[in-house]
């Protein structure tokens, strides 16, 4: 069991004990929690059950974050997690909870490049299709690409990554296919847009039109440096739901309207 499903599991725990209405102490784990009275003994202080769980959940986040020191232009350095950055506004947040709101531009150059690699930027992304008649004019190809576009200011100089994945389905069979994957890495550095093209595959015969595949739908997604979803974009809820399953597909695969391999 890793650290953070321990935690989980250990918040969890302590929530239901919380909830048994008949211990007589129910926080007497917690010696932060108790006072001392007039006669010298333990008492229970009346916290309520929404502020001790403020303080686990902060205990539980600091343990999930990794937190850095950061340097302004004069020298000053604190230790904070990053949470988010706004209109040139760094929000920072110290191991005590509290938020701290700091100008970017007061910030050291190292701190700056590295916010530059850690945030990505707000991308649209649009899909497009065409087909394509070869050989003796019955073959039918079709070729997808999307047109990935920064949409917010920040300044970003981290690689992202672009997927593109075509779903077919065969004629007369339930079975899904991924008839195209295309991914590749790309900067906003020098660019607002960057398009990525997927290969050409065939569809069907049009001369056997029940023979053949269907184009169903297809997935788009953007993601970092560190694998992390910058956005996803689909034509159908259903892969757009479970995309994560089917990005683990490649070109050729075989899936049910489960999402799980299948060789039919």
């Amino acid at each position: 069991m890793d650290q953070l499903h321990f935690n989980t599991y250990i918040f969890y725990i302590f929530l239901q004990f919380s909830a048994v209405k008949k211990h007589t102490n129910p926080y007497s784990f917690f010696s932060f929690l108790t006072e001392r009275t007039n006669q010298g003994e333990n008492k229970v202080k009346p916290l309520k059950l929404i502020t001790i769980t403020s303080i686990l959940f902060t205990f539980f986040l600091s343990l999930t974050i990794e937190a850095r020191i950061w340097k302004d232009k004069k020298g000053h350095e604190i230790e904070a997690e990053l949470m988010s950055m706004q209109a040139g506004k760094v929000f920072l947040k110290r191991s005590n909870g509290k938020t701290l709101r700091i100008s970017k531009k007061s910030l050291s150059e190292a701190d700056q490049e590295f916010l530059a690699t850690k945030i990505p930027p707000k991308v649209k992304i649009d899909f497009k299709k065409s087909q394509d008649r070869r050989s003796d004019g019955y073959d039918v190809y079709m070729t997808g690409k999307i047109i990935i576009t920064k949409k917010s200011a920040p300044t970003y100089s981290g690689t992202l990554t672009a997927t593109l994945i075509m779903i077919g389905k065969y004629e007369n069979r339930a079975a899904f296919i991924i008839l195209d994957k295309a991914s590749n890495t790309f900067t906003f550095t020098n660019s607002k847009t960057f398009v990525l093209k997927g290969k050409l595959f065939r569809m069907y015969n049009s001369y056997y039109s029940s023979y053949g595949q269907k184009y169903m739908g297809y997935i788009a997604l953007i993601t970092d440096a560190d694998g992390k979803l910058v956005e996803v974009k689909s034509n159908r809820k259903e892969f757009l739901k479970d995309y994560k399953k089917i990005i683990k597909f490649e070109k050729g695969a075989r899936f049910d309207r489960k999402f799980k391999a299948t060789i039919i």
